[in-house]
Parts: C-alpha cells; structure tokens; sequence
C-alpha cells in the first residue's frame, strides 16, 4: 500500500470520485457544512446542521448502491433509480426529522444513532445478498475492516503532524493564528482524505480465491493472540460473577448489563474476524473459538436477561431498557442459530441487527419510544393510584403536597417524560396549558408535580442527610450603593478564610465576620438556606445573583453576603452550612 503522499492523496480523491461520484459529493457536502459550523460556532443556519447529519446518515447508502450494482452486475438504471430513491429519502430526513440543536428531542437524536448504525450495516450484506458465498462475503468485510483502520490511523497521522506544524510555526514566528484552524484540519482529514482513502480501496471485486499467503501475520496474530484473548478474560471476569450469583442467590446489579454487551460485542466481531482463520491458520485456539464461543455466549446472554428483568420489573421501560432487552433477544436468537443450525451463515449476525435496530427506530407501537412512553405513562397511574391522588382517572389534589415513599417514584417519572419529549402523556392528567414554554423544562416538572399535588423529591437524596448545592452567575449585577468596603471570601468548614484583614467563618447555619481577631457581626443565614431549600432544593441549581444574596442590618455594620456558590446540608431539621464562595460588602452605622 503506497504512503499517502500529497500526489497519492489527490489520485485517492479522484478515484473515490469517479467510482462513487454521489457518496463523495455528500462526503465533500458533510466536510464543508461542517467547516462552516466551526467558522460560525454559536451563530449557524439550523438546516446547515441538519444537512450535516443527513449527510452522515445516507452517505453508506450511495456505497451499499454502487456495491450492490457492481457485485450483481446489475443495470446502470437500477443504480439510478437505487440513487433517486436515496435522494428523495435522505431529502425528507433532512427537512422533518433530521435533530435539531436548538430544539433537543430526544427521539430525533436516538433516531439518528439508529439510523447511522443500520446505514452503515448495510453496506456489509447488501452486495451479498443474492449469492450466498460465506468465503466471498467474509473477505469482502474483512477488507472493508482493514481499510477504515488502515485509513484511519493516517487521518490521525496527518491531522497529527500537521497540527503540530501550524503550532510550531504559530510559536516560532510570534503569529496569531485562529485556533478554527485545527477545527478545519479535523474536518478535512476526517471528511475528505480518509473517506477518500477508504472508497479509492473499496473492494474492487466480490469473488476471492482465499489463499494462506494473502493474509498479513500481523492480521492473523492481531485476532489470536489479542482479540480472542480479551474475548477470554471478559469470559473468565462474567463466569465468575454468574457463579458468585448462584452461592450467594443474590440479583445482579444493573451495570453488569453493560459488562455482558460489551463482551457481547467484542466476541462477535472476534468471532466474524477470526471465521475464515480455522482454515488459513492450523492453531486449535482459532478453531476452538469459532466452534464454542455461541455456546459460552448463551448463559451470559442469560445473566443479561436477569439484570434487566430486575431493572423493568422495578422501574419499567425507558428507552435505555428497551434497547438492553432488545439485545438480549437478538443475543438469544443468533446463539440459538449458529448452535443448531448447520449452516452458520455469518450474513445473519448484521441482517438482524439492522432489522432490530430498525424496529426499536421506528416500529409503531413496538419502537423503543412508544413502549416506554406507555410504560411509564402506566406506571405514574398505577403510583398515583395506590397512594390515592388518582381516581376514576382524575387527579384529587390533596390539602398537602404528597411527601410519601412514592414521591422519589412520581418525581423520576415525571423528569423522564419531559426530558425524553414524552410530556404529551400528562395531558389527562394535569393541565398542560399552564405550561409556559419560556420556562425551562424544570420548572414545568416542578409545575406538573404541584398540580398532582405531590413534592419534588430528588432521586439522589438520602433520608438522613440531604446536600444542596448552588451557583450563581459572575456576570449579573446586583446594586452595592449603599456599601463602601468588600472582600472576596472563600469558606470551607472549621477553615477561615484570612487572606485579608476582614474575613468570614463558618457556625453552622451562621457566618461569623472578622477583623483580624475581633469578631464584628454573627450573621444568621438560616432564612436564606430555608428559601434556597424549599424553592430551589430538589436538584443543584444555576441561579442569578440576588436569589443568592443575603442582607443583614447588625449592630454596628450593614451587611450583604452574596453567594457565587453555596454548599450546605440538611441533617436532622440543622440547616450546615459546608463551604461557600462570593464577596462580602459592608458599611459602617
């Protein structure tokens, strides 16, 4: 393979080009909607954005249509209609369902994920979907496998080398240089050299005479002795943990869910790398892996279950859940395959993971979003119904704001469907039309639970002792007329802040105010922790300037605390103060 000299990189472009003319003009439209993104960093056309997206999304489909044509030596009209279909449809994702950064929804952004994904599986099956050869399909893949890390590991190179150029002749020559540069660079080297590198070695052919001397050692020993090693000590860490669950009849926890997909994962795509190798390479290792690994999968996919049944029976459907559980059902089905059937055709690993994906994107009442709409939309009734506040599917607001076990319950889900644009749901239950959409989201949750007639009460929060923490905005104003003198103060308890002449210490819910070591005021910051408490306590909050500033008239001096940031906690009905920063002004009666 030659080096990608400035000649070889240019005759790369022109190849891609000729060969895939519209993968690499959305490739080179993606590159410059990009660009233009950096040069207008907080400032650019939302359709620019979207377009960029589209890009990303569609761009596998005009390859998967050329390599399909050439592979099937089908006509240049069905490539053609092939393009215009992709065309029209990547033209109505851009405009109605492409995300959006100004308005976040969640569901475009997970769509596109989706999408992404299934686009790009694509093109590893779809040119091998007429004729069954298994050699022939595991070649083609394996060259498209070394081709995106061969170009990738040159983008980095080059990005690399070349950044390092631009900083060094910035230093050298004393230049100013707009650091937008490096953000260009990314862009171009991400966007047009290694896409150009991958499409100008995009598998030319789709029938391989598979022969031991083709493949490269390193190859071979990267899937022996790396892959397939790594693939052991995940087994080794899970088997384990699912032994340890059997002595000790305990759940798994919900993370383990992530270990199991993540060997998942790895095993599989070490199992496709490592398909062909039993009859290249004579080591038992290679072809003990391919005929045991689905067999050493199924009882981890098992523990997968277990972990996820445990999180939905408890919390029900999110999004994240249906995806974990939708796994494991496809983990289920290609390990029942590949240990029954005798075929072990590996085209059935990406085909089905496309047609999941697919369903979980945009399956009706079966995608991932609407069956976690309805789970917790669900699961809110059947709460609000056991402690009373729902009958006959209406709200009867108790005299006072609920504070019961089920309030942490109604607050998550509550929180859940507006960040996950699911508020729709609540429109039986409260009165949607009081929301403001000025407001942000949270005080519209905080809103919704105070129609319910139930209290915000943070996930997080322990019964005991519960902490608060709070900011405030340097760049507001707050009026200091009536003061001639302040001090910068930075408190931590059972440590003064001495810096200066004047300073301040932490008693409890009180400052104590010092010159040198005469104390001059006690200030009492009880009434502020309370309001700060109960108006703004069910999370940590970004709050301006005055919420957080407190004023005390003393004996001798008038005083304003201002807060930039207040930690403080809530132990047994004490209000603590903990630590705290800001600036302290004050004038003398």
């Amino acid at each position: 393979m030659r080096l990608p000299s400035v000649s070889y990189l240019f005759q790369s472009f022109l190849n891609a080009f000729k060969r895939f003319p519209l993968a690499m003009a959305v490739a080179t439209i993606a590159t410059i909607c990009g660009m233009y993104m950096i040069e207008n960093e907080n400032d650019f056309d939302q359709m620019v954005f979207k377009l960029f997206l589209s890009c990303i999304v569609f761009f596998p489909l005009y390859i998967a249509a050329v390599a399909t044509r050439e592979a099937n030596d089908s006509s240049t009209g069905g490539l053609l209609i092939a393009n215009l279909a992709i065309i029209g449809l990547m033209s109505a994702y851009w405009y109605f369902w492409a995300p959006d950064s100004e308005d976040f929804q969640y569901t475009k952004v997970v769509r596109f994920f989706l999408f992404s994904a299934i686009t790009h599986l694509v093109v590893t099956f779809l040119p091998y979907l007429k004729h069954g050869n298994l050699d022939d399909f595991w070649e083609y893949n394996r060259q498209l496998f070394i081709n995106f890390f061969t170009g990738l590991l040159y983008a980095i190179l080059i990005f690399t080398g070349i950044s390092f150029a631009i900083l060094a002749v910035e230093n050298l020559f004393d230049l100013d240089i707009d650091s937008s540069i490096y953000g260009h660079l990314y862009a171009i080297t991400a966007g047009l050299f290694h896409t150009s590198f991958f499409l100008s070695n995009f598998p030319s052919k789709y029938e391989y005479e598979l022969e031991p001397q083709l493949f490269h050692r390193g190859f071979i020993n990267l899937i022996k002795f790396v892959f397939i090693s790594i693939v052991a000590l995940y087994f080794v860490i899970l088997y384990s943990y699912g032994f340890k669950i059997l002595f000790t009849w305990e759940l798994p926890k919900g993370w383990v869910s992530k270990l199991v997909i993540g060997f998942s994962v790895v095993g599989i795509l070490t199992y496709l790398l490592n398909y062909m190798l039993p009859k290249i390479e004579q080591s038992g290792w290679v072809k003990t892996y391919r005929k045991w690994f689905f067999f050493v999968l199924l009882p981890v996919t098992g523990l997968l279950f277990i972990a996820i049944y445990k999180r939905l029976s408890d919390y029900g459907f999110t999004e994240e859940r249906y995806f974990v559980l939708l796994t494991g059902i496809w983990l289920l089905g290609i390990c029942l395959y590949f240990i029954f059937s005798k075929k072990n055709d590996i085209r059935f690993i990406p085909i089905t993971l496309a047609i999941g994906l697919f369903i979980g994107a945009v399956g009706g009442p079966l995608s991932a979003f609407s069956v976690s709409k309805k789970s917790q939309k669900n699961r809110l009734n059947t709460i609000l119904s056991e402690i009373g506040i729902l009958k006959d599917g209406k709200i009867e607001k108790p005299e006072t704001l609920y504070d019961g076990e089920k309030a942490r319950d109604i607050t998550s889900i509550v929180k859940y469907l507006f960040n996950f644009n699911h508020e729709d749901v609540l429109s039986n239950l409260v009165d949607t039309s009081e929301f403001n959409s000025d407001d942000s989201s949270y005080k519209n949750q905080k809103k919704t639970l105070e129609m319910m007639g139930v209290k915000s009460v943070s996930r997080f929060r322990t019964q005991r002792i519960n902490n608060y923490n709070f900011n405030a905005s340097e760049s507001e104003k707050i009026d200091i007329s009536d003061y001639d003198s302040f001090v910068r103060f930075y408190l931590r308890r059972n440590n003064s802040s001495k810096d200066n002449e004047y300073y301040l210490k932490i008693e409890d819910s009180k400052l104590l105010f010092y010159k040198t070591d005469e104390l001059l005021e006690t200030i009492e910051m009880e009434g502020l922790l309370k309001v700060l408490k109960k108006d703004f306590g069910d999370e940590n909050r970004q709050l301006r300037v005055d919420q957080m500033s407190h004023f005390y008239h003393g004996e001798k001096y008038g005083i304003l605390v201002s807060f930039l940031n207040l930690n403080f906690e809530y132990e047994n009905d004490d209000l603590k103060i903990k630590s705290g920063s800001g600036n302290i002004f004050w004038k003398e009666k």
